[in-house]
């Protein structure tokens, strides 16, 4: 497989995955966890810059810049983004996932990490694609992990709100039948 044609189908992931929030957020609109109001912005955030790291080389693939250089641009544009955002989600996670040991927190920070370290390796010695297409990879398999956790939370939401429904028509019911 050719490296646009990896490209092509990470912003097809990308934006699905992005469409997919979005149902996402129609559906449960009413009640959040403090958690998921900052997990939905993260999850849009991550689909849309993976788009936005996987456009930069295909663009750059059309013009006469030469591969190597293409993919130092790319790997260089990810690990800023990945430095600009580590610190702010890290504290954000710890006001939120309070128990260090949360497996959550534990994978974003590991992906973050090894996003960061493939993106700086490949500017300053690789200079190919497959670090840079790890890396978008990477952050598909972390956005498809928040909306795991956000759609786990939607199902547990619904049942909550159904098994309460439920609950108010049997009380109505008995108190009919008395």
């Amino acid at each position: 497989m050719a490296a646009w044609e990896a490209l092509d189908s990470i912003l097809e992931v990308g934006i699905a995955i992005a469409g997919f929030s979005g149902v996402v957020i129609a559906f449960g609109r009413k009640e959040w966890s403090s958690r998921a109001m900052f997990l939905l912005p993260t999850l849009l955030d991550i689909a849309f810059l993976t788009v936005v790291l996987a456009f930069i080389p295909l663009i750059l693939l059309t013009t006469s810049i030469t591969q190597p250089v293409v993919w130092q641009i790319a790997s260089a544009a990810t690990a800023t983004y990945v430095a600009v955002v580590i610190p702010y989600r890290t504290v954000r996670i710890k006001q939120l996932f309070l128990d260090p040991s949360h497996l959550g927190r534990r994978l974003g920070l590991i992906v973050n990490i090894l996003v960061f370290g493939l993106s700086l390796i490949n500017v300053f010695w690789l200079h190919t694609s497959w670090p840079h297409l790890t890396s978008l990879l990477l952050m598909l398999l972390l956005a498809f992990g928040v909306f795991s956790f956000l759609v786990t939370e939607l199902w547990t939401n619904l049942a909550n709100v159904s098994g309460g429904a439920v609950k108010r028509r049997q009380d109505q019911d008995n108190w009919l039948r008395r």
